[in-house]
């Protein structure tokens, strides 16, 4: 899509989402009452969700080029990658969201990691799927059902997402087996570990991390304010991939951090479109950088791509910025941009 529609798009998206029955300041209201019931300072994902664990070996790369162009198709790519890539859906904010869900109220986890919550309720909310995550806005002329606000278009789509996280390259669900015409019913679902499931004779069930665990912390802010079905799939993808690395760097808040473009394929499986992200996340004020002053906007460096002193992008997690709300934030940085079109 070109960069003009996409812009044009999100504008949209985001208009949408805060019409009508205001999606984001309901899902807001309701992940808080959930969160309230444990209060817990950060959600945490095991690091298996974004990054390769264990590391490909050479057996597994053996004669594939590491590089961007053209993108090379490895093995046990982690969820997040195979998510993020995704244009359409709430896959990955679904699959970011049960997390929270969880560990904010244990009593949603029942015997054998069943999820308590159906995709719709009758009962008041929060008490669904339904309640907690908005959905993408799809107009369709001629078609209402279809607009953002309504119930069917959401459950609809969260469906879908859930049938998402239980295929086997991401594995982070459960499903019954399917009945009639591949009907597969979205209720009675299991958690499974958020890792994917590599390398594992059986599925694992989910359980919340325990100390131990090596984990990606994602402070509550980043829900409760919205940046969850603020931010793009790309740019969620860029911010877990930095709060690894920070988190795999163990220093203070405002740690360096960097990574060159064959660990990010490697490890992470994140396309050059992803990482270019970083950008909005500072637009946003979710993190700064310092670039490479002799690279250009392209990658490219001036002088050749060998030139001695040309030096990798450094990062900084800014999470103070979680704490302004995310539609708003997002909003007018994409109506600016589409503004100067």
């Amino acid at each position: 899509m070109p960069i003009a529609d996409e812009l044009k798009s999100r504008r949209d998206h985001l208009d949408a989402i805060v019409a009508g029955k205001n999606l984001d300041s309901m899902v807001r209201a309701n992940l808080q009452e959930v969160w309230k019931k444990s209060a817990p300072a950060e959600i945490v994902i095991r690091s298996g969700f974004a990054r390769r664990i264990p590391e490909l070996v050479d057996s597994e790369i053996d004669g594939i080029s590491i590089r961007d162009k053209p993108r090379p198709v490895l093995p046990r790519r982690p969820p997040l990658s195979v998510l993020a890539q995704k244009s359409k859906g709430v896959g990955l904010r679904l699959a970011v969201t049960l997390p929270f869900l969880v560990q904010s109220d244990r009593h949603l986890l029942e015997a054998d990691s069943k999820f308590r919550w159906p995709i719709e309720s009758t009962h008041p909310s929060p008490s669904a799927l339904i309640h907690v995550v908005v959905a993408n806005a799809n107009h369709i002329p001629g078609k209402k059902e279809f607009e953002v606000d309504k119930a069917a278009n959401r459950k609809r789509q969260i469906g879908q997402a859930i049938t998402a996280l239980a295929e086997p390259e991401v594995n982070l669900l459960w499903l019954p087996e399917a009945k009639g015409q591949g009907y597969r019913k979205h209720k009675d679902i299991r958690l499974n570990l958020e890792d994917g499931g590599h390398r594992r004779p059986v599925r694992t069930r989910y359980q919340v991390p325990t100390p131990t665990e090596k984990v990606i912390r994602i402070p509550a802010n980043f829900y409760l304010n919205g940046w969850i079905h603020a931010l793009s799939n790309r740019e969620i993808a860029m911010w877990l991939m930095l709060r690894d690395l920070h988190g795999l760097a163990g220093g203070p808040p405002g740690t360096e951090l960097d990574i060159i473009a064959r660990d990010r394929i490697l490890n992470y499986d994140l396309t050059r479109a992803a990482w270019e992200s970083y950008r909005r996340l500072a637009d946003y004020g979710l993190i700064t950088f310092k670039a490479d002053p002799n690279r250009r906007a392209d990658g490219t460096v001036e002088g050749g791509r060998r030139r001695p002193e040309s030096e990798r992008h450094r990062f900084y997690l800014t999470d103070d910025g979680l704490n302004e709300p995310g539609v708003a934030t997002v909003s007018k940085q994409i109506h600016e941009e589409c503004d100067r079109l």
